[in-house]
């Protein structure tokens, strides 16, 4: 079996413009450097997804290129430097996870309240457009505590993007939402940024949402970022070990040339008998997923067809590579 041979990927500068442009980011709180000289490019019509374990300090960084939290370093917004001003004036769309409607104006105020200057007809004609853009015409009278949590969300987002920004942030804006509603609004949030072409970082801790939602993914941790590239190749070909697991189940093999194989539950199978324990299964409908104590110590995880014969928790079992392609091979 062949294996590639894995190398640190550098973020390549985009040939086209881009959107918004983090330079040196550099927050300390507390002694402490919460974000520690952060790059990051948002290409135009991008959705960058931002991706980290609880405190590695995404929301931080969000805020900071929002103009919201003092901060090191520059903000370029389609090449203009905007370090210097305030939020409100910055130019950047923000969608935060509980919503921050004003709960005493209608949908239709707080839809307007960034495009005040505009007359009263085109303000007008702004609601009825943003309304239909996330799918909810004819709520323009009603109060944000009239609507469900999916609805303020819906909301949030176009009272984000009715002022036309460049970039809009949305930090978790989908963690407080069950997971039915929470896969619906994902497809229609893509949906709005795409029709209205409008670049956008998405914070998430959900590996499955980055994966899903990002053009790129950058994944963070402690305070800095560790690889920003297109998800499957984040996802494949991951810079270490971390990277690799956070991003989903891995198991790592001895490679006879040095460094380690990453193999991914799919990439091995079980049989009975041998010098390995059944630890655990899950039924999860199309397939089995079997936790497995190996014989030199380490635990794996394997994923089998739902048809294959189960092997109970307890029986002794072999975990075997059955990958029919090239595995990545990380350095120690």
């Amino acid at each position: 079996m062949t294996t590639v041979v894995g190398h640190e990927l550098v973020e390549q500068a985009p040939p086209e413009a881009a959107a918004l442009e983090a330079r040196s980011i550099r927050r300390v709180i507390g002694g402490r450097a919460v974000v520690d000289g952060v790059d990051l490019t948002v290409r135009e019509s991008e959705l960058l997804a931002l991706v980290g374990p609880s405190g590695c300090g995404k929301s931080t960084l969000l805020r900071a290129i929002a103009g919201l939290e003092p901060a090191d370093g520059q903000v370029l917004l389609r090449g203009r430097d905007v370090s210097a001003l305030p939020a409100e004036r910055r130019r950047i769309g923000l969608v935060f996870q509980d919503h921050a409607l004003f709960p005493h104006l209608r949908v239709e105020q707080n839809l307007t309240f960034g495009i005040r200057d505009l007359s009263h007809r085109a303000r007008a004609i702004a609601v009825e457009e943003l309304l239909e853009l996330v799918r909810l015409p004819g709520l323009a009278k009603r109060y944000p505590h009239e609507l469900s949590g999916g609805e303020q969300q819906r909301i949030a987002l176009a009272r984000a993007l009715a002022p036309e920004p460049p970039v809009v942030l949305l930090d978790e804006p989908f963690a407080n939402l069950d997971a039915t509603l929470r896969d619906s609004l994902r497809s229609d949030v893509v949906a709005a940024l795409r029709e209205r072409r409008t670049s956008a970082i998405l914070v998430t801790h959900d590996r499955d949402e980055a994966l899903m939602m990002g053009d790129r993914v950058a994944v963070m941790r402690d305070g800095r970022i560790l690889q920003v590239d297109h998800p499957e190749r984040v996802y494949e070909q991951p810079v270490d070990r971390f990277v690799a697991a956070f991003l989903g189940e891995a198991a790592f093999f001895p490679h006879p040339d040095g460094g380690v194989m990453m193999v991914r539950p799919h990439d091995l199978t079980v049989e009975a008998g041998g010098p390995d324990r059944v630890l655990a299964h899950q039924y999860l409908g199309s397939v089995w997923r079997y936790g497995i104590a190996r014989a030199d110590g380490t635990r794996v995880v394997a994923e089998l067809p739902a048809g294959t014969t189960l092997i109970e928790v307890g029986e002794t079992c072999t975990v075997r590579v059955v990958a029919d392609h090239d595995l990545y091979r990380l350095d120690e």
